[in-house]
């Protein structure tokens, strides 16, 4: 009976260590398996953090670009309000200049109407001494036959005498009559020529009056946008105010303009465009060298 049951005991504990193996090993298969999931997933978790890393990375460049396009855009802004500003200042110039050469092309028109005028008198004047001529010439022939003929006719001739002094004071009153014309003719022409220079002058005050701060060396328009934002709107203006004035403008708007352009000629050139010495004015610009004398 003991025998049994030692044999029973091996048999019980020979099972138990069976089932422990088999038990071991199923675990051993599913803990590799699950192992192999787990550096599946860790390997997936780290792809996905590079690709997080990498999105980041542009995400923050597309941010970085995005802030400078902001700046972009608000820099084009100033720019096209002082555009319009520029735009506005000089249609309102242009009004002015057209009704001024309205003005001047119909004072231009009565000139050439008077000259034409005194044109067709003065051809009337030359007919008019053409036909005096001719009847002087024909008063000289009667006489050259009156004079052929008997001393009778003395007294015909005298009053021919006189008839022909009066043709030639005629004459000469034509004459004198044909020069006034010429003259006025001549007074005529000079002023159509002073009405050309008028027109000239005109056009160079034209431009002069647009105060156009991009005649300026150095001026661009966001910075002519800043002098007209802080009430400096002519040449006249720019050229009275002091250069340490300017350069606070331009330092309080933005401190880097400063480094880009210098504002120390600026007075000097605007005060030359004010007084309309262009030619003082470009001199003086080609011996600048941004916006520095050479």
């Amino acid at each position: 009976m003991f025998e049994n049951m030692f044999e029973l005991a091996i048999l019980l504990v020979t099972g138990l260590f069976l089932g422990i193996l088999i038990s071991w090993l199923y675990w051993r298969r599913q803990i590799s398996v699950r192992e192999g999931h787990i550096e599946d997933l860790e390997t997936s978790i780290k792809d996905k953090d590079a690709d997080l890393k990498d999105f980041e990375k542009r995400l923050q460049e597309q941010e970085t670009e995005l802030e400078s396009l902001n700046t972009q855009f608000s820099q084009a802004e100033e720019t096209i309000r002082g555009l319009t500003v520029q735009n506005t200042e000089k249609d309102n110039s242009i009004n002015l200049l057209k009704v001024e050469v309205t003005d001047l092309k119909k004072r231009n028109q009565d000139s050439i109407t008077r000259a034409e005028d005194a044109e067709a008198r003065l051809q009337e004047q030359e007919t008019e001494l053409e036909s005096l001529n001719t009847q002087f010439s024909q008063a000289e022939e009667t006489v050259r036959g009156l004079t052929v003929q008997n001393t009778d006719k003395d007294n015909s001739i005298n009053l021919l005498k006189v008839e022909v002094t009066d043709l030639k004071k005629r004459n000469q009153d034509s004459i004198n009559r044909a020069k006034d014309a010429e003259a006025r003719v001549k007074e005529l022409e000079n002023s159509i020529e002073e009405k050309e220079q008028e027109v000239s002058a005109l056009k160079a005050r034209s431009r002069a009056m647009q105060d156009n701060f991009a005649y300026i060396s150095g001026i661009g328009p966001k910075v002519s946008a800043i002098l007209r934002s802080a009430g400096i709107n002519t040449f006249a203006q720019l050229a009275a105010t002091d250069v340490n004035g300017i350069r606070d403008i331009l330092e309080v708007e933005n401190p880097s303009l400063l480094r880009l352009t210098d504002p120390s000629t600026w007075p000097e050139q605007a005060r030359m465009a004010a007084e309309g010495d262009w030619g003082a004015l470009s001199a003086l610009q080609d011996n600048l060298k941004r916006g520095r004398r050479a």
